[in-house]
C-alpha cells in the first residue's frame, strides 16, 4: 500500500537480539549476528571457511554474498534429531536468478532453502521430486525479509514478514546424502546458483517454534520498510 512501518523498537529488543536462548528452555542451537564475523554465539558450529563481506544489516552488520562467497560448515552441521527443527533468517537482494541462502547435503534429512529468479522462497529435498514454491514472490525487491522455516519430520511449513505462506504447507520426504562441504550458508556444494545480496541474524532452533514465538522474531526488528 506504500506505507512506510516501523517494526519494534531497537531499545527494548536488544537483549532479544543478542540473546542465547530468547525464548528461556535452551531450544537455540546457533546463531549467526554477522556482525562482522561467521562465529555460532553459541560456539555449537565453527565455520570450515568463510569469504563473505560485511555491510549495513537489521541490526549491526549484515553478510554480504556476491554468488560465489559463501560460509562453509563441517558436515553434518545442520543435522538435527529426528528433522525436527526451525530455520529464522533475514534477507536482502535484488538477484532474478535462482540462489541458495542455506543448504544442508550431508546428513539423512537434507534441505535446501533457496530464492527463485521471480523472488519467491523454495524448499528443495533433494529427492528428485519437485521443489516447493511460496506463494508470494516478488522478494527480491531490495528490501529485508524475515524467513522462518520449520520443518517437522516430513511436513514444512514457512512464515514470510510474520505471515504463514499457504504454499509451502507441504508433506515432503527428505533425502540421506553425504555430499563434502555440504552445510552452507549462501550457496550449495555444487558451486553454482550461489546468493547474491545479504543476510542478518540466522538463528537454528531444535524444535517447531509456535505462531507466538515467530511473531517475536519478527517483530524485534528495527528496519522500516514499505509494503
Amino acid at each position: 500500500d506504500g506505507v512506510e512501518r516501523e517494526l519494534g523498537d531497537v531499545t527494548t529488543t536488544a537483549g532479544l537480539v543478542s540473546s542465547t536462548d530468547p525464548f528461556s528452555d535452551g531450544s537455540l542451537r546457533n546463531k549467526f549476528l554477522l556482525d562482522g564475523n561467521a562465529t555460532d554465539l553459541l560456539g555449537n558450529l565453527v565455520a570450515t571457511s568463510s569469504t563473505i563481506t560485511y555491510g549495513t544489516g537489521v541490526f549491526g552488520q549484515s553478510g554480504v554474498f556476491n554468488g560465489t562467497n559463501k560460509i562453509v560448515f563441517p558436515n553434518s552441521s545442520f543435522n538435527f534429531t529426528g528433522g525436527i527443527f526451525t530455520v529464522s533468517f533475514r534477507f536482502k537482494t535484488t538477484a532474478t536468478s535462482d540462489s541458495y541462502l542455506i543448504s544442508n547435503r550431508y546428513g539423512t534429512h537434507t534441505f535446501g532453502i533457496y530464492m527463485s529468479g521471480a523472488g519467491a522462497i523454495v524448499i528443495a529435498d533433494h529427492t528428485g521430486a519437485p521443489n516447493t514454491y511460496s506463494t508470494s514472490t516478488g522478494l527480491n525487491n531490495g528490501l529485508w525479509h524475515h524467513i522462518v522455516v520449520k520443518f517437522n519430520l516430513n511436513s514444512i511449513s514457512c512464515s514470510i514478514d510474520g505471515v504463514n505462506d499457504t504454499g509451502l504447507t507441504a508433506t515432503k520426504v527428505f533425502s540421506s546424502q553425504t555430499l563434502a562441504n555440504g552445510c552452507q550458508i549462501g550457496g550449495w556444494d555444487v558451486g553454482s546458483a550461489g546468493f547474491v545480496g545479504e543476510m542478518d541474524m540466522i538463528e537454528f532452533y531444535t524444535r517447531i517454534l509456535t505462531t507466538t514465538e515467530v511473531n517475536t522474531l519478527y517483530t524485534q526488528t528495527a528496519y522500516k520498510y514499505s509494503a
